[in-house]
């Protein structure tokens, strides 16, 4: 039986017993070899060099199989820790040449994770390398959203974090993007004979994906909640508002047009603290109404609650009077029917103490005891 850790030959293929699976051992490129075993059965497996299966990152993986259940194992691990020790703490495995599919012993090393993500870097195999900004998988803003707040926040109208509030991004994100010279608007072609007009901000002052980068002015606005119906008077009021939007709308065109685009930025800050405070108010008054709301549910529940503990105690109290007038009809009773056995029961004493005393006068006169008797208690 092979020792472990020993190295010993399959064929011409030199190999090292696993620790913690003894019935298998690695070579030095990776491959796994499984011993020849018998299961209680008395059925016989191995001998036979595994089949290795392919990870979607390009990595090569075992089932090897341990004290009756089976352990995912990858190659290069292995490879490793048989041949080199342990994986300290905090390292990881490298492939040095950049293919994950390579397990030969001189092709890894253990490394930090640093070191891993420059090693895939170097070698182009890194998942996010050459997609930056929109072509990032995890990216939020596109590439026009970035250039649009480089040129918003480097002409001094808004915070990071105002603009990290409007865009749905952090505040780092923001410093990111503004601290990054590629994300600078894209300046006109000098040599362009017919260089595409700057265009007119519009009504909607909404954020899209395709605003703009020269208007700086146009900011991404709070979305519309959806009114009900609306009577005449709210029609009537709408529209006032409608006319005074399509009048700020010439008036920041104009501003635009003269190149004054500081006031106009200035004036739109203007407008969306107030806005921002409008809506901070809105929702004050709205928490506040649900406070109410609760409250006056608490309290149309606890008053149900007294109302149905005073019933209860009405009901109570109509039960304790008619169990004391039963009570006093009872004891009445009692106490005629005590009356009334005192009476019988003085009555037989009288009647006894006079047929004693009957008894007694006609021993002394010796006299016929039946004859003295009164008529009925003879005939009794």
């Amino acid at each position: 039986m092979v020792e472990r850790n020993e190295c010993w030959t399959v064929g011409d293929v030199e190999v090292k017993t696993i620790a913690g699976f003894e019935n298998y051992a690695v070579s030095r490129d990776g491959r796994i070899w499984s011993g020849e075993r018998k299961t209680a059965r008395g059925r016989e497996y191995g001998g036979v060099w595994l089949i290795p299966c392919k990870h979607g990152s390009g990595h090569l993986w075992f089932d090897l199989y341990r004290d009756g259940g089976s352990c995912k194992q990858y190659a290069h691990r292995l490879v490793l820790e048989t041949y080199v020790g342990p994986c300290p703490e905090g390292l990881e495995c490298r492939h040095l040449d950049g293919d994950p599919a390579n397990n030969r012993l001189g092709n890894l090393k253990w490394g930090t994770h640093a070191e891993n993500v420059q090693d895939a870097v170097k070698h182009g195999t890194h998942y996010t390398l050459g997609r930056y900004g929109e072509k990032h998988p995890n990216s939020k803003l596109s590439d026009e959203d970035r250039r649009l707040i480089f040129s918003i926040y480097h002409d001094g109208a808004y915070l990071q974090r105002e603009l990290g509030d409007r865009f749905g991004v952090a505040r780092s994100t923001i410093s990111y993007i503004i601290h990054d010279p590629q994300w600078a608007p894209l300046d006109p072609d000098p040599t362009d004979p017919d260089p595409e007009p700057i265009p007119t901000p519009t009504l909607d002052r909404r954020h899209s994906s395709t605003a703009d980068p020269q208007c700086p002015a146009l900011l991404p606005e709070p979305a519309v909640i959806p009114l009900p119906t609306q009577t005449l008077e709210q029609r009537s009021y709408d529209g006032a508002l409608v006319l005074i939007e399509d009048a700020k709308a010439a008036s920041v065109a104009e501003t635009l047009a003269s190149g004054r685009t500081d006031v106009v930025n200035a004036e739109l800050k203007a407008e969306w603290e107030v806005e921002l405070r409008a809506v901070h108010n809105d929702a004050r008054a709205t928490t506040e109404l649900k406070w109410a709301e609760s409250s006056h549910t608490l309290a149309v529940g606890a008053l149900w609650k007294a109302k149905t503990t005073a019933a209860e105690a009405d009901k109570a109290v109509e039960t304790a009077k008619r169990d004391v007038v039963r009570t006093q009809k009872d004891a009445q009773e009692a106490r005629e029917k005590a009356e009334a056995a005192f009476w019988l029961a003085r009555a037989s004493w009288d009647s006894k103490a006079s047929w004693i005393q009957h008894i007694r006068e006609a021993e002394a006169s010796g006299g016929d005891l039946s004859s003295d008797l009164p008529e009925q208690e003879a005939a009794q």
